[in-house]
C-alpha cells in the first residue's frame, strides 16, 4: 500500500509532464507550457510522508528529469535499480529516509550528475571504484550511512568541490589522494586516515617495483658473502 501510494505520486507528474506536450502545441500558451516543462524536469516530492519501497518501473521513463528530490520521506528499500533510466539527471537527492544495501549498476551510468545526496540513509558496503565514472560531479554526500571497508585508492573526480563521509564508522584506511584536498570535516566519525587527517600508523605496503628492488639487493648481498 505505501509503495502504491508513491508509485501514484510520482506518477502523477509523470502525466503531468506529458500534458506539457498537448500545451506545447498551444502558441498563445506560452507562460503555461514553460511552466510544465518545468515540472517535466524537476520532480521534487520533499517531506511528502512517502512510504515503502519505489516499485520497479516508476522512475526508468522519466528520460527528460534533471532534478529528482525525494529527500526527508520514509521510502525503504533500496535505491530503484531502473534510475538509469533518467539519463538527463543532473541533481539527486534521496537524503533522510531508509534506503538500504548497496548502489544499483545502473547508477553509476549518470554520467550527467553533478549533484548527489544520499546522506543518512541506511546504505552499506563499500565505496565503489566506479564513483570515477560519474565524472562531471561537484557534490557528493554519503555521510551517516553505513559504508565499509576502504575507500578507492584509485577514485578519480576531478570536478569535486564538496565531499561529505562522515559518521560512517565502518569506513578505514587511507583517505584517496584525490580527495586529500577535502577539509577534515569530511571524514569525521569514520577510521581514515592521512590526507586532511591524522597520517596513517602502518606505512602502505611497498609497489611491485620496490619489492624487486628489495630482492636484488638481498641477491646481491649473498652473491657478495658467497666470495669471501
Amino acid at each position: 500500500m505505501a509503495s502504491s501510494g508513491l508509485r501514484r505520486a510520482v506518477l502523477l507528474v509523470v502525466v503531468v509532464a506529458l500534458v506539457a506536450g498537448a500545451v506545447a502545441a498551444a502558441a498563445d500558451m506560452a507562460g503555461d507550457r514553460a511552466a510544465l516543462l518545468a515540472l517535466r524536469d524537476a520532480l521534487r516530492l520533499p517531506r511528502k510522508s512517502l512510504r515503502g519501497a519505489v516499485p520497479v518501473g516508476t522512475v526508468d521513463n522519466l528520460t527528460a528529469l534533471r532534478t529528482l528530490s525525494l529527500r526527508t520521506n520514509t521510502i525503504s528499500g533500496g535505491v530503484p535499480a531502473d534510475i538509469g533510466g533518467c539519463v538527463q539527471l543532473r541533481s539527486l537527492n534521496l537524503s533522510g529516509n531508509r534506503l538500504a544495501g548497496g548502489l544499483p549498476e545502473r547508477f553509476f551510468s549518470l554520467a550527467l550528475l553533478e549533484k548527489v545526496d544520499l546522506s543518512g540513509n541506511r546504505l552499506t558496503g563499500g565505496v565503489s571504484p566506479e564513483f570515477s565514472r560519474l565524472a562531471s560531479l561537484t557534490t557528493l554526500n554519503l555521510d551517516r550511512n553505513g559504508f565499509s571497508g576502504t575507500l578507492p585508492g584509485n577514485l578519480m573526480l576531478p570536478k569535486l568541490a564538496q565531499y561529505n563521509m562522515l559518521y560512517n564508522g565502518q569506513l578505514g584506511g587511507a583517505v584517496p589522494a584525490s580527495l586529500a584536498r577535502m577539509p577534515a570535516s569530511a571524514f569525521l566519525g569514520t577510521a581514515l586516515c592521512g590526507g586532511p587527517l591524522a597520517p596513517c600508523a602502518n606505512p602502505s605496503p611497498p609497489s611491485p617495483g620496490d619489492s624487486k628492488g628489495v630482492r636484488e639487493e638481498e641477491e646481491d648481498r649473498r652473491e657478495m658473502w658467497t666470495h669471501l
